[in-house]
């Protein structure tokens, strides 16, 4: 979970711009905001703006993408538009009003193309949210919170089909969203322990969403739908902090307790009283142990539900399914049957900050998440994986019914995408894979993160640090319960196994400089009969920046900086195709970026 918290304040007006490109070629970016904001007495505001506009990676300028169609995108062109607005301000002794606001608007297009079709994709994002909130003290040191979000996104999507024999269609809708949820919460001091404040936190709320979806082609409306999911939720946290400074006992410097719980209802769906308990145990100053166990609990969400579906026909030969004519039929997209994702989670940490070395900090994180029934597309990438993999055996059907193939054509989003080089024959559909969205069995992942640090002043306005931080993950994936189990970590388009960052960082007055260095783990390819190792990977950033004008909380300043990423240009290998249109490599874990170099100036006034 990932909590955004807009800046409170902010005084006074900063401009920035950047400019940039890959070397390879494409993707030449322009990016330029503002921010502007002021404070007084029991408030403030603040607004920002920001604009970006980059052109597209084409195919025909990456070597390693030379067996698509030059016009295909790897990195579509976008432009986008965003505002952020947040305000506050004491409306008497103890009362709080606030309201946060955030606008956006993106356009983007999206090229596909093979010696069979072209399609051009250029869909339009507009969104905003509002999140006004009210905070107010109640007796005894309670606090009282008061939230409503309402947003609202339209998503309209047009796609031009063009074929080989010269027909052509278009293919346009919406996929338009809105959520509306307000909550209430109260937080406090319950009672007193030796080592402070007993605390708890109570609170529920409710939380509609809405997908409203239509396809149309040549102006004719064929799928439209409106769904609403509703959800009512409760949820209570209490915090024990047993053993503080004050009580402190040698080989207990700190200890705290919390236990939490959380309801939540879907009507004529499902609904789940989800617990959760935390330990935080310090035995010397400097060093803390930490630990927590959970249920959780998801509905699925109405895209996962109800999100069209795409029909997609390739040769069999490819997958060694057949010869000649045979084709293999798969879909992929939304499914209205599944249900409801469980998890039963545990982790462990420790943090380090000697106080003999206080410019030395060490962090580490295990954790171990077991799912059941998680919603999830079985096949990542290419559905090769099927047919060499027995954990995904009951995903095809090597006889499938004509009329069902049928069926699924209809309701499709853009009707049959045939790839096969030969018309559309369901007595040649030798397999029938589905890959639509489902619940599998079991998803277990387990791994470490751990990140060391240190930071040492040098004096004289310079300073000297270094960050390493690494990953391991493991991950398999069980579709059902009688068949084997999947291994995901450490296949093409999932992650790695080992991924690790290191940097060095260096300052000197105006001056500051760093370098860092990203590693990703080998990937395996299992999708075809050989099987294939993706070497380690290492690319190295590099950035500098200068404060011309050193400027200092409100006194004007000014600064530029020059930034490369893969500064030595590190490539992704290649792997097979399943298809005229597949990613020649790795999308999950590469970019067709390439070495991106960057100039950017900021000024605050």
């Amino acid at each position: 979970m990932v909590n955004v918290i807009l800046r409170r304040d902010f005084e006074g007006i900063t401009t920035s711009a950047q400019i940039g490109a890959s070397t390879d070629g494409g993707n030449f970016r322009q990016q330029a905001d503002i921010v502007a904001g002021t404070r007084w007495s029991g408030g403030g505001f603040f607004v920002a703006y920001d604009f970006a506009n980059n052109s597209a990676i084409e195919a025909g300028q990456r070597s390693y993408a030379s067996s698509l169609d030059p016009e295909t995108t790897l990195f579509p062109s976008q432009q986008r538009h965003a505002v952020t607005l947040s305000a506050h301000h004491e409306l008497a002794p103890g009362l709080e009003a606030s309201i946060d606001a955030l606008y956006s608007s993106r356009s983007s297009t999206l090229v596909a193309a093979s010696s069979a079709f072209r399609s051009e994709a250029d869909p339009e994002v507009e969104s905003y949210t509002l999140a006004p909130s009210l905070k107010f003290d109640v007796a005894g040191d309670w606090q009282a919170t008061v939230l409503g979000v309402f947003g609202r996104d339209r998503t309209h999507y047009r796609t031009a089909f063009a074929l080989q024999d010269g027909s052509s269609s278009v293919t346009e809708g919406c996929f338009c969203n809105e959520v509306f949820s307000l909550e209430a919460g109260l937080e406090g001091p319950l009672f007193t322990l030796p080592g402070g404040e007993a605390r708890l936190a109570v609170g529920g709320g409710l939380r509609n969403n809405t997908l409203d979806f239509s396809r149309s082609e040549a102006g004719n409306l064929l799928i439209a739908f409106d769904k609403t999911q509703r959800a009512r939720f409760a949820y209570g946290e209490l915090f024990l902090p047993v053993v503080s400074p004050r009580n402190a006992i040698d080989g207990v410097a700190e200890l705290t307790l919390s236990a939490a719980a959380r309801h939540e209802d879907y009507p004529g769906l499902d609904q789940q009283t989800t617990p959760r308990f935390g330990l935080s145990y310090t035995p010397v100053e400097g060093l803390t142990l930490r630990g927590s166990w959970a249920r959780s609990f998801k509905a699925p969400t109405l895209f996962q539900r109800f999100i069209p579906y795409q029909t997609i026909l390739l040769p069999a030969a490819v997958f060694g399914a057949g010869t000649g004519s045979d084709t293999v039929f798969f879909t992929s997209g939304g499914n209205p049957d599944v249900k409801s994702e469980r998890a039963r989670s545990w982790t462990a940490g420790v943090e380090l900050q000697p106080v003999a070395i206080p410019e030395l900090t060490f962090s580490a994180t295990w954790y171990d998440i077991r799912y059941q029934d998680r919603v999830v597309r079985p096949i990542a990438g290419s559905i090769a994986a099927a047919f060499r993999d027995p954990g995904f055996a009951n995903l095809i059907d090597f006889s499938p019914d004509p009329t069902t193939l049928s069926e699924l054509i209809a309701g499709s989003l853009f009707g049959l995408e045939n790839f096969s080089g030969s018309p559309y024959d369901p007595a040649n559909v030798a397999a029938f894979v589905d890959n639509r969205n489902r619940n599998v069995a079991v998803w277990a992942v387990e791994g470490v993160d751990a990140r060391i640090a240190w930071n040492q002043n040098l004096g004289d306005e310079q300073s000297l640090s270094f960050d390493l931080s690494g990953s391991f993950l493991d991950s398999q994936q069980q579709v059902t319960p009688d068949l084997p189990e999947v291994q995901l970590a450490g296949t093409v388009f999932n992650p790695p196994r080992y991924r690790a960052r290191g940097t060095a960082r260096y300052q000197s007055g105006g001056f500051a400089a760093n370098i860092a260095a990203n590693y990703i783990g080998a990937l395996r390819d299992r999708r075809f009969e050989e099987e294939r190792r993706l070497s380690p990977s290492i690319t190295v950033d590099l950035g500098m920046s200068y404060k011309i004008v050193r400027g200092e909380g409100r006194e004007p300043g000014l600064e530029i900086s020059l930034t490369i990423q893969n500064l030595f240009d590190d490539e992704p290998e290649t792997l097979g195709q399943t298809g005229p249109t597949d990613t020649p490599y790795d999308s999950t874990n590469y970019s067709p970026i390439g070495r991106f170099v960057t100039f950017g100036i900021r000024r605050h006034w």
